[in-house]
């Protein structure tokens, strides 16, 4: 092995360790900030279960429930009245929609307002 791959193969190892050093310094003091805090949230629920009783107030005499109101029969609606539709003759040419169709359908691209002006509007 050549010297000075050794003298670099030293170097990075040393720099690794160094890291290595420092990542463990900054989990250790992660570990105690996090145990600083459990502490702190524990010490605040002790104080929190000391102040519940001081600030319960006794629950209040329910009120009865009011009586129940009667229900409100409405009339029933009318159905409205449509009459019966024309008797069919069976003349199709006399037929104003069914005359319209074949007009509709031949047109390649012609809008519903021409073929059905009033079913629009």
């Amino acid at each position: 092995m050549d010297p000075a791959e050794f003298g670099r193969i030293r170097g990075a190892l040393a720099a690794q360790g160094t890291q290595v050093a420092e990542h463990s310094q900054a989990l250790r003091d992660a570990m105690e900030a996090f145990e600083n805090l459990a502490t702190r949230v524990t010490q605040m629920g002790q104080q929190l279960d000391l102040l519940v009783p001081l600030t319960t107030v006794p629950l209040l005499q329910a009120a009865p429930p009011p009586a129940p109101t009667p229900p409100i029969h409405l009339p029933r609606a009318r159905e409205p009245f449509i009459p019966a539709p024309e008797r069919y003759a069976g003349d199709m040419v006399t037929r104003t929609t069914t005359s319209s169709l074949p007009t509709c359908f031949s047109a390649p691209a012609s809008p519903l307002t021409t073929c059905f002006p009033t079913s629009l509007k």
